[in-house]
């Protein structure tokens, strides 16, 4: 197969048994929750717990394990915000090939950390004003290296169809498969898969609303781009299909829609606090297709993901996860840290502990003033301060605190540990102590 030549479901068998042992098969997991609420079966396929936290691991380790000896050589070059870029690192890694990495210097810090730390060489470029394919073929052609593209590559795509390859030989059959696709790798290789495996399926890709040039390219038969679109997704954040995926996408897959950032965020949560999976926001996108429009349910339901019962709620915050510390969105700085996950980019882990100080000072002198008491954890290196209560009616206190967006533990007889996330304003923090005063003097 040459790399112009469209991949078809034998090159996914081809690429199933190429990275067998190398990628894991990811389980699915299922929920009674999602199941009752939607009225179907549904299944996830947790390719976040893939190698190297995403399904690029596939496609990546696919296309450089062909490669000849000389080309493994010289070493590859691609670009990519995160995902591929961290793929084509570790395969490249476990395959003892040198590799360079296009990123863009906004790309999530933890993703250039993770990329560096599996050997790849990181080049930043501004995506405003710089052309990341241009680079990269400027760096090839300098090099000699071989350029591997993030989607519009038959080895990739083949590589990342074993996905669908895997859920559907695991689950049988199904009706509908929702995938996300930024520039279509994952969605024409799952679509290949699906067409062989389970031709009634209709295979449905899912962008984000703000950069949905794949939708219109769908409806138009027309390859249409987009620049830099400001969303959330940032796995998603592509100019437009590529000369690859557009003739498969509109050949396998049966329909395309698009999800905004608020729906995708809720389900992001939604997946973190209910089923456990800790996923980005691009990877939530085909989740956001199914469940956007159901997820009102989030702050009253009590049942349980598949049996399973966390004793606290770290998440309380769904909405408000763009508000950060100014109301203004962040790109790429997504979300917030939650439960020991790191605040990442923009918003900044030294503006985080001034404002968490901040806002622990003003509690504590509320608790000081209302004649509790009061303890609080001041370690510098923690990005939230904590405050232990010793109150009346402690549970109840418990449940009003996490109503309005702290992070609660009941501990009797201990009392109530609270700490204020840090976009909790003061007179927020005025407000639920006066409050928690009003509960206990009627108690």
């Amino acid at each position: 197969m040459t790399v112009t030549t469209l991949p078809t479901f034998d090159d996914v068998e081809s690429a199933a048994r190429q990275i067998g042992g190398a990628a894991h098969r990811t389980p699915v997991a299922t929920s009674r929750t999602v199941n009752r609420r939607t009225g179907a079966e549904i299944f996830f396929k947790c390719e976040n717990l893939q190698r190297g936290g995403a399904f690029k691991f596939r496609g990546a380790f696919n296309a450089l394990s062909r490669l000849s000896p000389d080309e493994r050589r010289r070493g590859v070059v691609t670009f990519s915000s995160g995902n591929h870029a961290q793929a084509i690192a570790l395969a490249g890694q476990v395959l003892d090939i040198p590799r360079v990495i296009v990123m863009p210097s906004d790309a999530p810090s933890v993703k250039k950390i993770a990329t560096e730390g599996y050997g790849g060489e990181v080049v930043l470029y501004d995506r405003d004003r710089e052309d990341r394919e241009a680079i990269g073929r400027r760096l090839a052609h300098e090099r000699g290296l071989t350029l591997i593209p993030p989607y519009d590559h038959p080895h990739v795509i083949a590589g990342q169809g074993t996905a669908a390859r895997e859920l559907i030989d695991e689950v049988g059959t199904l009706d509908l498969l929702f995938v996300p696709c930024g520039g279509g790798g994952l969605l024409s290789g799952s679509a290949l898969s699906a067409r062989a495996m389970a031709p009634a399926c209709q295979v449905i890709g899912v962008e984000p609303a703000a950069g949905d040039d794949a939708t219109r390219s769908f409806r138009t038969k027309t390859l249409q781009t987009v620049h830099n679109p400001a969303t959330v997704a940032d796995g998603a954040r592509t100019p437009s299909l590529g000369s690859l995926t557009f003739p498969l996408v509109l050949e396998y897959v049966s329909d395309m829609t698009t999800v905004d950032d608020r729906a995708l965020l809720r389900t992001m949560f939604y997946l973190w606090e209910r089923l456990k999976l800790v996923v980005e926001p691009t990877g939530a996108l085909g989740a956001a297709a199914v469940l956007g429009s159901d997820l009102d349910f989030l702050a009253t339901d009590d049942s349980t993901a598949g049996g399973r019962r966390e004793n606290r709620d770290p998440t309380p915050f769904r909405d408000d996860a763009m508000r950060m510390m100014n109301g203004t969105p962040s790109i790429p700085a997504y979300y917030a840290a939650i439960a020991g996950l790191d605040i990442i980019d923009e918003v900044g882990v030294d503006r985080i502990r001034a404002r968490s100080r901040e806002l622990t000072a003003r509690l504590l002198a509320l608790v000081d003033e209302h004649g509790w008491t009061s303890a609080a954890a001041r370690d510098p290196d923690r990005l939230a301060g904590t405050v232990a209560v010793n109150v009346p009616d402690a549970l109840l206190v418990a449940r009003t605190l996490k109503a309005r967006n702290f992070l609660v533990d009941y501990r009797p007889p201990v009392g109530v540990r609270m700490s204020p996330h840090f976009y909790n304003t003061p007179d927020e923090v005025d407000a639920i102590m006066s409050e928690i005063k009003s509960i206990v003097a009627t108690r």
